[in-house]
């Protein structure tokens, strides 16, 4: 019904369009599109009188056609139209064409498939760890050493290792000097190829020390307010730094020397009432004054040690003298510093340990780079008595550090 009103429902459209001449192309047009619409409903015609026979509604599940003159006494449908327009059922599916899958190449005959061999019931080795992270099996395996080829010309090994290396034995020589004219001979060659010669160390010109110690507190004392040096500081002995330089004089019997030497002792402290006023302020006041003390223990002795070869490897002295220690006082207020100085008198002996035997090379670079000739481990034992009671200084300090002979 619908295709049969379409040409009418097209005409009706072109003719609406009345402002328009029909021209002769559109007049060829429009004949064009009737004969496309009348071969198309022609064509399809037995289609939708198929359709029409296939239309059936369900009713009390059973399959009933709409024209009465396809349908049985029974009310069934009838099974031979059916068959008709659907074709049987029982009809094969055509075998697949090479190349698709499934079917055979033209002109290759396939092999014949041979079965697969049953499998061997072999007796499985127990593992003797499994690993409780990953369950890895862990097997034990006797691992056979490697053995050497019996080849003309090969040596053979002396021994094998565990992964399979061959070890021979090496004869090292040691190597020879070559006895040229004009070359010094060596005293020693090393194993490694080194050649050894003998050296001298250069003169001794002087000697120096570091050393540090503890100082005792001075016996100083304010004679105005009777304030001491213990008041102000501490009561306790503070680390004291010595350093000093000796020229040699005389080497004949033992070694003779002058030497001089200075330092540093430091001491810090807070201030004190000169006169304690009891009504007027509390007990536990104290001055917020900083007080910083410097000393410098300047000597000047005569020192004999008794030393008379040059690789002696303990060497005992002794030295006597006088010195000026020199001090000042610092305020962190206003006040002006506070310079004075003390004559003193210096007893002092110790024994030095030779060090070069530690690393023999390294003093010799030093002597080669430096000058320095040796190295030693200095201990010492110093009286110090002031004549100057006003300023006393007196104290016994022991002291350590290096000496450097050069």
């Amino acid at each position: 019904i619908l295709i049969s009103h379409l040409p009418n429902a097209i005409l009706a459209t072109l003719r609406s369009r009345s402002r328009f001449a029909a021209s002769g192309v559109q007049k060829r047009m429009r004949k064009l599109i009737l004969l496309s619409l009348v071969l198309v409903a022609f064509s399809a015609r037995p289609t939708l009188a198929t359709a029409a026979v296939k239309t059936a509604v369900v009713q009390d599940d059973t399959f009933v056609e709409d024209s009465p003159s396809n349908t049985s006494a029974e009310g069934d449908l009838d099974s031979g139209l059916v068959d008709e327009e659907l074709g049987a059922t029982d009809e094969e599916a055509p075998a697949p064409e090479y190349p698709y899958p499934g079917a055979k190449e033209e002109g290759i005959v396939a092999a014949p498939v041979e079965p697969a061999a049953p499998p061997v019931n072999l007796a499985l080795e127990r593992p003797v760890k499994i690993d409780e992270d990953t369950g890895d099996y862990q097997y034990s395996r006797e691992v056979v050493k490697p053995t050497p080829l019996s080849r003309g010309g090969d040596r053979t090994p002396e021994s094998t290792t565990e992964s399979g290396q061959y070890e021979f034995s090496t004869d090292v020589k040691s190597p020879t000097f070559s006895q040229r004219a004009g070359v010094e001979a060596p005293q020693q060659i090393s194993t490694t190829g080194e050649f050894r010669y003998s050296t001298e160390h250069s003169d001794v010109s002087a000697t120096a020390a570091f050393r540090v110690g503890f100082f005792g507190p001075p016996a100083l004392k304010n004679d105005k307010t009777g304030t001491t040096f213990q008041d102000i500081y501490t009561r306790d002995q503070l680390p004291v730094l010595f350093a000093d330089y000796e020229w040699p004089l005389s080497k004949k019997l033992g070694h003779i020397g002058i030497k001089f030497g200075s330092g540093l002792f430091l001491a810090q402290g807070k201030g004190v009432f000169v006169k304690p006023d009891y009504a007027n302020r509390r007990p536990d006041d104290i001055p917020t004054e900083q007080y910083t003390f410097f000393m410098f223990p300047n000597q000047l002795t005569a020192q004999y040690r008794f030393q008379y070869s040059e690789n002696q490897a303990i060497v005992p002295y002794v030295e006597g003298g006088a010195g000026y220690f020199t001090f000042v006082e610092f305020r962190d207020d206003s006040s002006s510093p506070k310079i004075g100085g003390s004559l003193q008198t210096v007893f002092a002996g110790g024994v030095n340990f030779l060090m070069d035997w530690l690393d023999p090379d390294a003093v010799m670079r030093l002597d080669q780079d430096y000058g320095i000739n040796h190295v030693y481990l200095t201990t010492e034992f110093r009286q110090i008595l002031s004549v100057n009671k006003a300023y006393d200084f007196t104290s016994s300090v022991i002291n350590a550090g290096f000496l450097l002979q050069f």
